[in-house]
């Protein structure tokens, strides 16, 4: 269910979809759900192992491209996770790394400016932090800078815009941003090929969990409040196994965004949120479909099926398994606009 503007209200369920997410890295033993947030968060970002520290080495002939690998670790939510920065290329709606054509005597001073405009883009104040370098495919010079944001926030994200934090979900499982934008195959290659990229470890180098791109639909007149504050819990008898908020697949969230503006009247077509959930130890229906004592499933940390129309949903317990990152209004065919 989906609350209306009231927060007193609610509306019938809609169509879902199950995604059957696969996470690589969820098949680790010791994956970290959460930790202490009273305690400074610390961290290990393990594709630092593959990377040269040093300033790189420009003297190869055969290097043609310069590609900046830019990410922010966001320490927001339960557990920090990574984004990924990237751009809208030549092909309108596919998202790349940013390249450019390497020159020895320039390409460091195109960086910066790229990296300027990427600050002024996204109001950041601190300076980039060089991390290090790496030739791939003999020819692609890739540098590496990380992102630093002092507060993260939610934030309306409209088709004009032409640069993209994505999620490893995004990336490896999907692989598109808010069913509009498709992910270059040389973005999914690298970290097919190099998962390092996609991981977070603490000083015992154990994993944390890389959380679930999901969505829930909200009436525009809302969409800036919930992207800020978060989905709100559901009531007591659409909770399902202590597990109070629910998140949906893109196209079921716009489903209810359609249906939750249509109900009230409004002259849009409302709009979504888009959120990194931490979904935890999962409880899945079909393990409970023959246990009708609660307390042996309370061990989870999620819930998630299919409905009768095999469409999915995903309750979550905790108010903090959940981060906004982006809100979109969207049009009447449900796409964002």
């Amino acid at each position: 269910m989906i609350h209306d503007d009231t927060g007193d209200e609610y509306i019938d369920e809609f169509n879902k979809q199950q995604l059957h997410i696969n996470h690589l890295l969820n098949d680790i033993d010791d994956l970290i759900f959460e930790q202490n947030r009273d305690t400074p968060v610390v961290f290990n970002y393990e594709g630092t192992n593959l990377m040269q520290l040093d300033s790189p080495n420009i003297d190869s002939p055969c290097i043609k491209t310069v590609r900046l690998f830019i990410y922010n670790v966001n320490k927001s939510a339960v557990v920090p996770f990574l984004e990924f920065l990237l751009h809208k290329g030549s092909f309108k709606f596919n998202l790349s790394f940013i390249e450019y054509t390497f020159n020895s005597e320039t390409y460091d001073i195109k960086c910066k400016e790229i990296l300027q405009r990427i600050m002024q883009t996204f109001s950041i104040k601190t300076e980039p932090v060089y991390k290090g370098w790496e030739i791939f495919d003999e020819c692609i010079l890739c540098m590496f800078y990380e992102i630093q944001f002092p507060n993260h926030s939610s934030q309306l994200m409209l088709k004009t815009n032409d640069l993209w934090f994505v999620l490893l979900d995004e990336i490896l499982n999907h692989p598109t941003v808010v069913n509009c934008y498709s992910i270059s195959n040389d973005v999914r290659n690298m970290f097919y090929d190099n998962i390092e990229f996609g991981i977070l470890s603490d000083i015992e180098e154990s994993c944390f969990e890389s959380p679930t791109v999901l969505y829930a639909g909200f009436r525009k007149q809302r969409l800036e409040f919930y992207g800020t504050f978060g989905n709100p819990p559901l009531s007591l008898t659409e909770s399902k196994f202590n597990c109070n908020y629910l998140f949906k697949s893109f196209e079921n969230a716009s489903d209810d965004a359609y249906n939750v503006a249509n109900r009230y009247g409004d002259n849009n077509a409302g709009g979504i949120v888009r959120f990194a959930v931490f979904l935890g130890k999962q409880l899945y229906e079909k393990d409970n479909e023959d246990n009708e004592n609660q307390e042996e499933s309370n061990n989870h940390d999620s819930f998630t099926g299919l409905t009768a129309n095999k469409d999915p949903f995903f309750y979550v317990k905790e108010y903090h398994q959940q981060c906004s990152l982006t809100y979109h209004y969207l049009d009447i065919d449900g796409n964002i606009v």
